[in-house]
């Protein structure tokens, strides 16, 4: 018995979902392990249908367009921001007094963190 195909709903993609057969969605639940109700296939047939067509709806914009960057560059089209690695003097004493008031809890003129590593903190 087979199922009629998915109504587009709301949460559909603006141009439509892309379709997926009834056997992928079964095919895609074995592969997760999943066993699926004849209503639960298509329930998720209907949803990763719409997934698919969201995907294809990302695939079609332009990145260029939205931020200066080709698809897979990851700095802007003036390339890396880049400062010399210079000493700088620390900020006066008073400075880092008024930093180290601010910290949640002190450890002499350290600030006390909680450890992460190792041994529970309990």
């Amino acid at each position: 018995m087979s199922t009629p195909a998915p109504t587009p709903g709301p949460n559909d993609a603006p141009d439509g979902p892309a379709r997926l057969s009834e056997q992928q969605v079964r095919k895609i639940a074995r592969l997760a392990r999943l066993e699926l109700s004849d209503e639960q296939v298509h329930d998720s047939r209907v949803r990763l249908s719409a997934v698919l067509g969201f995907m294809e709806t990302l695939r079609k914009l332009e990145s260029v367009a939205d931020n200066g960057c080709a698809a897979g560059e990851t700095s802007p089209p003036g390339g890396n921001v880049l400062r010399d690695d210079a000493a700088r003097a620390l900020p006066a004493p008073e400075d880092l007094e008024r930093l180290r008031a601010l910290a949640p809890a002190r450890i002499g003129p350290y600030f006390a963190v909680p450890k992460v590593l190792g041994e529970s903190a309990s």
